[in-house]
């Protein structure tokens, strides 16, 4: 008739635990509840169903504990990992140590805490022999942070536990950094949200308590951004980087780090993208490198084609930007300029491949697209690699295309590229070679060109003598480089008459006959060359004194030569002919 019924079980006395209460009885009108109590005596045992007490009552009699069990030895922290002990002392009714409990097992019992972080229990417990009224247990490991509680309970329950034992296990030494907040996709100049976390922890993966500098570093990202750290503060192991920009746009990886610990390992973050906002002007990007090469094309500091881009106010390219035209401008000699100097966006930017220079000097570089203009840059046209030598005769710092016999002439040499411009960085050794072999002509021998010294330039004072007439050339080449030559042409002119000579003259002839040959004198400078002396006149005499006849006395002709064509001598003998001018 008592079958599933809810009773409600009361013992008399202080100290009493009944478990369950109330208690639901089975089909068979029974049921099972534990009564404990940790104070000792008599137990009367009533039980109620629907308000009203059953007839039949109980007695049961709680007798004191043998002993009982008290904590000496135990921490009150330990760090994750590291090994601890706990050690239990048996006493008596009179507190003295109970040797009689030897052989017996004291049990610990794990209440509360992280139990798989427990090294060495089986279940819940672990067991430890008493000896000599001390039972201890032994290298007790816990690999995760936090509070736990413990019961040490007697084999076959003679004695009373010691209960409530605590112990707090922190985290150890940091050894590993990983985000608990990974960076998230946003645009440039725009804070990351939510907010980048990180955690520094230990071996076993508990959260350290460190206080000190936290840093972000780009491991991938732009150009710009590679390397550049961002900081925080690890407060209790976590550090969080509030209002964390990135100015350049691309794909990036950051890694943790800490500066005070240099064993721990950061984690790369997941890839995350930095987009540039909306474009508001226009930039060199790639910008041309501030020394160009006169002939070349216009290149950045990688020799890549420099571009105009549109782009925002971080300076990220705006890649969908589909503008009109970018027109270049040059404040430069329009003759000296190469290349298209007009190109469509792509992608946001303009690329411009082949503008260049032939002359050297400063460029002045602006780009504009409708109403946007970029700032102006000064580009450094620097001279090709000299491909020519360049030889000017000079005298009285003069240019000249002629000269006498025997004047001392100046000699410039330039290095000049293939563009006519002055290369200030050749070096090397020039040799003189001269058309002139007269032994009286005279050239320099080799001389150096040093870049700082010289730039690509060189005069020598009074280095050249021509003594032959006529179109003679100097000569010059480098002498590791014999193709790099050069030469100039001058025309060299008799110097002052010095001298009369004979180039052709009778050996033999007949009284009152036209001497054969006939008979020419030249007018000729101290170097041999014929002078033409136009208006003046030279004179042939016969010695010893004799009768003559015909044309004594004639003037030279352009080059210097006088010809007696009808010379007579009336009288035979042995004759010298002597002129006079």
């Amino acid at each position: 008739t008592l079958s599933r019924q809810l009773l409600t079980v009361v013992a008399s006395g202080e100290g009493n635990t009944i478990s369950p209460n109330p208690v639901t009885t089975g089909a068979d009108g029974k049921a099972m509840a534990l009564l404990t109590s940790n104070v000792a005596g008599t137990k009367t045992i009533e039980v109620f169903a629907s308000g009203k007490a059953l007839s039949q009552t109980a007695e049961v009699e709680f007798v004191p504990h043998l002993y009982r069990l008290r904590a000496v030895d135990i921490l009150a922290f330990a760090t994750a990992g590291t090994p601890w002990d706990i050690t239990i002392e048996v006493l008596d009714r009179a507190g003295e140590r109970a040797h009689q409990a030897d052989g017996t097992y004291v049990e610990l019992v794990h209440l509360t805490g992280p139990i798989d972080s427990i090294l060495g229990f089986v279940g819940l417990r672990q067991q430890a022999r008493i000896v000599d009224g001390m039972a201890t247990f032994h290298d007790l490991v816990a690999t995760r942070a936090g509070d736990y509680r413990f019961d040490i309970i007697s084999e076959n329950r003679v004695a009373a536990a010691a209960s409530d034992l605590q112990i707090t296990i922190v985290a150890g030494h940091p050894l590993h950094i990983e985000f608990v907040t990974q960076p998230t996709s946003t645009l440039a100049g725009m804070p990351l949200s939510p907010p980048v976390q990180l955690s520094a922890l230990d071996a076993f993966g508990n959260t350290t308590l460190i206080n000190a500098p936290a840093f972000l570093r780009v491991a991938q990202g732009p150009e710009e951004a590679l390397g550049s750290t961002l900081e925080s503060t690890f407060s209790q192991g976590l550090a969080v980087f509030e209002n964390l920009v990135f100015p350049h746009a691309g794909l990036y990886h950051i890694e943790p780090s800490s500066s005070l610990f240099s064993e721990v390992v950061g984690q790369v973050s997941d890839l995350f993208e930095i987009t540039a906002q909306p474009g508001t002007h226009l930039i060199f990007k790639p910008a041309p490198a501030s020394h160009q090469v006169a002939g070349q094309s216009f290149q950045d500091e990688l020799g890549r084609p420099f571009g105009v881009a549109f782009v925002d106010d971080y300076d990220n390219i705006d890649p969908t930007h589909t503008g009109p035209t970018v027109t270049l401008l040059m404040d430069f000699p329009a003759q000296a300029l190469l290349g298209h100097h007009q190109k469509a966006f792509n992608g946001g930017v303009a690329y411009f491949d082949d503008v260049a220079s032939l002359r050297t000097g400063v460029v002045q570089l602006t780009a504009h697209s409708e109403s946007y203009q970029t700032s102006t840059l000064n580009l450094q046209v620097l001279p090709d690699s000299a491909s020519q030598l360049n030889v000017e005769l000079l005298h009285e710092d003069a240019p000249v295309l002629t000269v006498t016999a025997g004047d001392c002439l100046d000699v410039r040499v330039s290095a000049l590229d293939a563009h006519g411009n002055l290369d200030t960085e050749y070096s090397g050794v020039v040799v003189f070679d001269s058309s002139d072999h007269h032994p009286e002509s005279r050239r320099p021998g080799g001389q150096t060109f040093t870049a700082a010294g010289n730039l690509g330039q060189r005069l020598f004072s009074c280095a050249v003598t021509f003594a032959n007439t006529g179109t003679q050339r100097l000569t010059v080449s480098d002498l590791r480089q014999p193709t790099l030559d050069g030469f100039e042409d001058i025309e060299v002119h008799a110097a002052l008459p010095q001298q009369l000579t004979f180039e052709s003259q009778p050996l033999l002839g007949l009284a009152g006959r036209t001497l054969s040959p006939h008979v020419v004198v030249a007018i000729r400078d101290v170097y041999g060359n014929p002078v033409s002396q136009v208006g003046s006149s030279v004179g042939l005499d016969a010695i010893p004194e004799t009768a003559v006849q015909g044309t004594w006395t004639a003037s030279p002709d352009s080059t210097g030569r006088v010809r007696f064509e009808d010379l007579k001598i009336l009288q035979s003998g042995v004759y010298r002919l002597r002129a006079t001018a």
